[in-house]
């Protein structure tokens, strides 16, 4: 089975409100799914999940620091069961071959975007990746040249330094 992914803030999607109901989904969650021109961005990863961390890496150096990558990962008929459809496209991520595995949830309405993210909620495995498995995970993917280092788009040179660190311990 294979299974798109979708970025999100885990918090959103599984903290615990003392006031909403288990089956609920709080309004915040709905702001993880923010489209565009009625579509919402999501990756392919494979039924042995063999590329998840590679998009995970792309998306982590895409931000301005290696924090938290959180994300939503469900079977991929979910979206056809869901009547949603999905386009190829091409991503804008910092791997070419991260890019070439996404896709558009296109033509949603704001009715389908709220089943989908009750799928979410429901069925979807809630992840995160840690700053420091982030970190490993980048660096791996600078040593196996899998990323251009000038495509990191960190900002501190300290998130710089514990990098390069890390990828000189593993040279």
């Amino acid at each position: 089975m294979a299974y798109l992914l979708r970025k999100i803030r885990k918090n959103r999607w599984t903290g615990e409100m003392t006031w909403l109901p288990e089956e609920e989904l709080q309004a915040d969650a709905l702001n993880d799914l923010g489209t565009k021109s009625n579509e919402l961005s999501v990756y392919h990863i494979a039924p042995n999940k063999s590329n998840l961390d590679q998009v995970v890496v792309a998306l982590a150096v895409n931000t301005t620091d290696p924090s938290n990558i959180d994300f939503a990962l469900f079977e991929e008929n979910i979206i056809s069961e869901l009547g949603i459809k999905i386009k190829k496209s091409k991503g804008e991520l910092a791997d070419d071959q991260v890019n070439n595995w996404h896709s558009d949830l296109h033509e949603l309405s704001a009715s389908k975007l709220l089943s989908l993210a009750l799928a979410i909620k429901k069925k979807a495995k809630i992840e995160r990746k840690a700053p420091m498995q982030v970190l490993n995970i980048v660096a791996d993917s600078l040593n196996n040249d899998q990323i251009d280092r000038s495509r990191v788009k960190w900002a501190k040179p300290e998130d710089l330094a514990k990098l390069e660190k890390i990828r000189a311990t593993r040279s």
